[in-house]
């Protein structure tokens, strides 16, 4: 019985970790627009993975905005699952401190630019040899993701709420 509660606690931090993932995700996104729309970076991160994984001419082929919405529901099941496998880990936390979904949005971002961006044909130079602007867009995007799994879990596991007893709407 006592397994069985720490089990479904667990996995209620999971996906709750996941719905952080999807959240930090989606923030990553815009803030990658915005890098994209002021010149910082020429694509984002999903569309290069996608273009990785189904080939420029599949990409080429797709110019009403199909690929788009297909780029963006890879990023955001990729982080989904990376929020569940983390979530109960950063949700867990006794202290909570911000430091830790940080630490582990920059990780992420790490092993990113090693394994999953390395060179391919759609660039010229794999991921590390990014601009540095490029770059402080990635690790910014990074950092408010892990840091939006980790806020997203804990409030699972604190339930926290108002501390005057009052609502408090935001």
């Amino acid at each position: 019985m006592r397994s069985d509660l720490a089990f479904r606690g667990v996995a209620t931090t999971a996906a709750a970790g996941a719905v952080g993932g999807i959240y930090g995700a989606a923030a990553m996104t815009v803030l990658r627009l915005a890098a994209q729309r002021a010149g910082l970076i020429d694509k984002m991160v999903p569309q290069v993975i996608e273009e990785a994984l189904l080939g420029r001419a599949h990409h080429r082929e797709n110019t009403e905005g199909g690929h788009e919405v297909l780029n963006q529901l890879l990023h955001l099941g990729y982080g989904a699952a990376w929020g569940a496998l983390v979530g109960p880990v950063l949700g867990g936390r006794r202290r909570p401190r911000l430091w830790a979904g940080s630490a582990f949005g920059l990780g992420l971002w790490a092993v990113g630019l090693a394994l999953l961006l390395p060179r391919h044909r759609s660039q010229k130079r794999g991921g590390w040899q990014a601009t540095p602007l490029a770059q402080l867009v990635n690790a910014g995007a990074h950092l408010l993701f892990g840091t939006a799994v980790q806020l997203t879990a804990q409030e699972r596991v604190s339930g926290r709420g108002s501390r005057d007893g009052g609502p408090r709407v935001g």
